[in-house]
């Protein structure tokens, strides 16, 4: 298959299970507050949150790591027992956390809660998925079945079972079963395409080696957005903290459905042996990812100011203007670095990447409380702006030097 529509049809099936894990939780979502409460439903994000933090451990660097590893090699022996090393590797982890998990239940409660089993439920179902095989061997379909049918399952029967208040525990058990099913179903998938017997300790080594790096930029970054929020709701008014969320959810929303496009080349990249071929194709992605950064900034900027100027009575001053587009602009770094980070991760320059997201990481959430206090909480802008376009340059520069070797 021609490369470019590898790419396209691995961008189209990524968005695509990001469309299906993003419009149901927003179909549901207003429903449940409306019949369980909110108070009741931020218990659930929250438990929620907890176990998804403990799936992001248990994936480690996987989906950048053990998805290059196997795209570069053709043995079809090496895979099969590499693939098996990190399956029964993660299963042992996975067991360890559930078995701390149940444990401190146990001591926290006196009586069976729906809530902890639940959290316990969506952590298995998010650990057993392994998302990046799926990504590794460019197969989405069988993720895409086994996620639409639990969601779709969920989307009807939410309202037929949950009625009122009472039904609480009912909510928790159709939820729990939206993600603990596409979980088994995949650790089932997985088993009958793999024989999950072997096990080779310099596999794991690898992995664990490579990955370092990796997974130590993956927590920065997962980091600075909340350190951002807290910043913003100890220090700003709350009509700054309005505006502010309003961008956050807008941007994040464009970062998330932008994402695969640099998920999809990832196996692509990693099987060139030609360097000269290889940096063909990343600037044609490069370019592409840049073109619709730029008109999806320009979009989300324009969709704000209307937005703001249509729901404030006395409108908007220019600190908030400030605010609005010093934020919108960092989609394209967002949205390039991405693809950066991953290429430099091929080289071997995984540590490189790390001190330059942490440098400029530590740098800018130094600068935060005292900017924002200061100076006011537009300047979380501007700091936002000169974090991520640092990273995005000094990256840039290391790929550079890295293709003309």
């Amino acid at each position: 298959m021609n490369l470019n529509k590898r790419a396209l049809n691995g961008v189209i099936n990524l968005s695509l299970l990001k469309a299906i894990d993003y419009i149901v939780p927003l179909l549901v979502i207003p429903y449940v507050i409306h019949v369980l409460g909110l108070d009741y439903y931020g218990e659930y994000a929250y438990v929620q949150v907890i176990a998804i933090f403990f799936a992001f451990f248990c994936d480690y660097s996987l989906p950048t790591v053990a998805v290059q590893s196997i795209s570069r090699k053709k043995n079809r022996k090496y895979i099969n027992t590499y693939i098996s090393t990190i399956i029964i590797s993660k299963s042992i982890v996975v067991i360890l956390i559930s078995t701390i998990y149940i444990f401190i239940c146990f001591l926290m409660v006196d009586k069976f809660d729906f809530m902890l089993m639940f959290g316990l439920f969506v952590f298995l179902g998010l650990a057993f998925q392994n998302a990046w095989l799926y990504q590794a061997y460019e197969v989405y379909k069988p993720l895409i079945i086994f996620s639409g049918i639990s969601r779709l399952l969920c989307l009807i029967t939410v309202p037929m079972f949950v009625l009122n208040e009472s039904d609480g525990d009912k909510f928790l058990f159709i939820q729990s079963l939206m993600y603990f099913f596409p979980g088994i179903l995949s650790v089932l998938y997985i088993s009958f395409k793999f024989n999950i017997r072997r096990f080779k300790i310099i596999y794991l080594y690898h992995v664990i080696s490579n990955g370092f790096y990796v997974f130590q930029y993956r927590v920065i970054n997962a980091a600075v957005l909340p350190i951002n929020n807290q910043v913003i709701f100890l220090l700003a008014d709350a009509q700054t903290l309005a505006v502010y969320n309003l961008i956050m959810k807008g941007l994040s929303a464009l970062v998330n459905f932008m994402n695969p496009i640099s998920l999809s080349v990832q196996p692509i990249l990693s099987e060139f042996i030609d360097r000269r071929g290889m940096l063909i194709f990343f600037n044609g992605i490069k370019s592409k990812i840049l073109i619709i950064s730029l008109f999806s900034t320009a979009f989300l900027f324009l969709s704000l100011v209307f937005y703001l100027n249509y729901y404030s009575l006395d409108g908007i001053d220019w600190f908030t203007y400030i605010l609005v587009f010093t934020l919108c602009i960092t989609l394209i770094p967002h949205a390039l670095n991405g693809l950066l980070s991953q290429t430099l991760n091929i080289f071997g320059c995984s540590k490189y990447v790390r001190n330059v997201i942490l440098f400029f990481t530590v740098i800018t959430l130094l600068l935060l409380p005292l900017s924002v206090y200061y100076i006011g909480a537009y300047f979380v802008g501007i700091l936002n702006v000169f974090m991520y376009y640092m990273i995005f340059i000094f990256m840039l520069y290391k790929i550079r030097r890295e293709f003309a070797r």
